[in-house]
């Protein structure tokens, strides 16, 4: 919206009328100019749903939930969505497709719901998160290194003895708690 260059004083006089009139219709033109912009932007709705990112925002709901009970519903819903890419083999990376998780998605989701089992007392997202941490170490940590995603274009993936953290917590930091919850 247009930013306001003249305080509400200063363009009540500039107008001649009362101060309480030109915030009410300051109000109603930026009413009018956000009714225009919905008509006329869609943002498009991000149908990815990917299961590393979800995992993250899981573990924050189930720290949330303690202190706002309105994020239970929410959480229980995500908790399913990410329990729905578990076959007890393989977790997907999205609901779009069936592409098998990295380690990183393994790490996260792995966590976010140990993290939400024991917040919202659901048994269920404890013992997938487990079965995923598990499966993470089984499948990413070959000969003391860390194979991030095996199914690599690059001969034998990439290899490393620690993954340090970047942006986001690394993915062996993750599961290494997890493995602990």
């Amino acid at each position: 919206l247009p930013r306001q260059k003249l305080s509400v004083q200063e363009l009540s006089k500039r107008l001649s009328i009362p101060e309480q009139q030109t915030i009410l219709i300051i109000k109603n033109l930026k009413k009018k100019l956000k009714l225009h912009r919905d008509k006329t932007r869609k943002i498009p709705r991000d149908i990815k749903l990917l299961s590393g990112m979800n995992g993250l925002a899981l573990a924050a709901f189930s720290r949330g939930a303690q202190y706002d009970k309105s994020l239970v519903n929410s959480g229980q819903k995500l908790s399913e969505f990410l329990t729905s890419l578990w076959n007890g083999k393989k977790l997907r990376r999205s609901k779009a497709n069936n592409k098998p998780g990295t380690l990183y998605e393994y790490a996260s989701v792995s966590w976010g719901l140990l993290k939400w089992g024991i917040a919202a007392n659901d048994n269920n997202a404890k013992k997938i998160g487990q079965e995923i941490a598990k499966t993470a170490w089984e499948k990413f940590y070959k000969n003391n290194t860390w194979i991030e995603n095996p199914d690599s274009l690059l001969p034998q993936g990439t290899q490393q003895a620690h993954i340090a953290d970047s942006a986001l917590v690394s993915a062996e930091a993750l599961l290494l708690e997890a493995s602990y919850l």
